[in-house]
């Protein structure tokens, strides 16, 4: 079975929440989408992440993990 790039071209909503919530605890300040549904596009965490990486530098990347319980 294959998949449309419809049914792969997503993150998840939980893992965006991760995301704000490691950024957050870096008191990093970068508008991070959000969505009603479980899902955000793959282009929006990808934005994202540039965005980190490219003013914060690699280790902010990184350290997201840490705000995971």
């Amino acid at each position: 079975m294959t998949r449309t790039s419809d049914e792969t071209d997503f993150a998840s909503t939980a893992m965006m929440r991760l995301v704000a919530a490691g950024l957050s605890r870096q008191r990093i300040s970068i508008p991070v989408p959000t969505s009603a549904t479980a899902h955000v596009s793959r282009m929006a965490k990808r934005d994202v992440l540039g965005d980190v990486l490219a003013h914060h530098g690699p280790l902010a990347i990184l350290s997201i993990a840490d705000a995971a319980r």
